[in-house]
């Protein structure tokens, strides 16, 4: 579900009690999860960014999904993940600035018995950032990049000059003076976690379930019906 859709239900009190009805009373197993892993071109608080090229050779690994970056099968939340790179507004991110990034999207479907503790957290929409892991094994060499004002290395100043026109959040670059770039770091796992490095992270589906589940039309439809009800009936008692 897009960002706007949920923005505009949560402004309705009644369709978002609708809403929340609706799924609280689903005696649906099955969740779908769809968020964002990081995205790239943004200088996260580890002081580093990723590129457009190393997210889209990500798209080609095996990816799982899990928790708190741990590797064991309490843990495990989906070993089938689908994934895309979408260009997303920083605005949909829940950045209040101008301008896009490259955005890792996923997207995974389990069962309450697969991980009910994260089907849980999902479903009541506690799970707000989320955070990769790469084969340290596999990845290159980090491109350090300093700006030309420190005394640095031409080749730092090159990579500077090079990347700093991608940058996103430039402010981060101008006053830290340096980041460093993964230009290659192959996934293997999407977390989620309580609060990651790179903030842009959000889950996108509205409480864990996806457009289908949810229905949107239909329920506000169903209370604009209720609402013009209660307008004819205190109509009708003037």
């Amino acid at each position: 579900m897009k960002v706007e859709n949920i923005e505009k239900i949560i402004k309705s009190n009644d369709a978002f009690r609708a809403m929340s009805a609706k799924l609280d009373d689903s005696n649906e197993e099955q969740l779908t999860v769809e968020g964002v892993a990081i995205v790239a071109n943004w200088i996260d608080s580890h002081g580093s960014i990723f590129t457009r090229e190393c997210l889209e050779e990500s798209l080609n690994e095996l990816i799982i999904h899990n928790t708190d970056h741990i590797r064991n099968f309490d843990s495990l939340i989906s070993n089938e993940v689908e994934k895309s790179l979408v260009d997303m507004s920083l605005r949909d991110l829940g950045i209040e600035m101008e301008g896009s990034v490259p955005a890792f999207v996923f997207k995974s479907t389990f069962t309450k018995e697969d991980n009910e503790r994260m089907f849980r957290e999902y479903k009541r929409g506690r799970v707000k950032y989320h955070s990769i892991e790469f084969d340290w094994a596999r990845r290159a060499q980090e491109t350090i990049c300093v700006n030309s004002t420190y005394n640095a290395s031409q080749e730092y100043k090159d990579n500077w000059d090079k990347y700093y026109p991608l940058v996103a959040n430039k402010e981060v670059a101008d006053e830290r003076g340096w980041f460093y770039v993964y230009e290659r770091a192959p996934i293997v796992a999407i977390s989620a976690v309580v609060l990651g490095s790179n903030r842009l992270t959000p889950t996108l589906s509205a409480r864990g379930f996806n457009d289908l589940k949810i229905e949107l039309p239909e329920i506000v439809q169903q209370v604009e019906e209720q609402k013009e009800e209660k307008r004819s009936m205190f109509s009708r008692l003037g």
